[in-house]
């Protein structure tokens, strides 16, 4: 058994290759979080979610709240594309 249980609902309709950028940093997170010191980890974790936030991940998350729609995530690391003006 893990030290850190993660506990999560996964849909039985959602596409797990879309979450390989977040999993990857959320794993790391993890791992090499045991072995640092507090700031360390705060460091790292920063980094992480400036990291995630780039993702066009994040933008289809954001756009699919907006449009009341199921996102269509791709997993793909990268820059988001730039914002629609309505």
């Amino acid at each position: 058994m893990s030290s850190f249980p993660v506990m999560m609902a996964v849909r039985g309709d959602h596409d797990r290759r879309a979450e390989t950028v977040v999993y990857a940093l959320a794993k790391t997170g993890l791992y090499q979080g045991l072995r640092m010191s507090l700031d360390d980890v705060l460091n790292m974790e920063a980094r992480n979610q400036a990291i995630a936030a780039r993702t066009a991940d994040r933008a289809e998350g954001v756009a699919a709240v907006r449009e009341k729609r199921p996102p269509r995530f791709t997993g793909r690391a990268g820059s988001s594309p730039p914002s629609q003006k309505n």
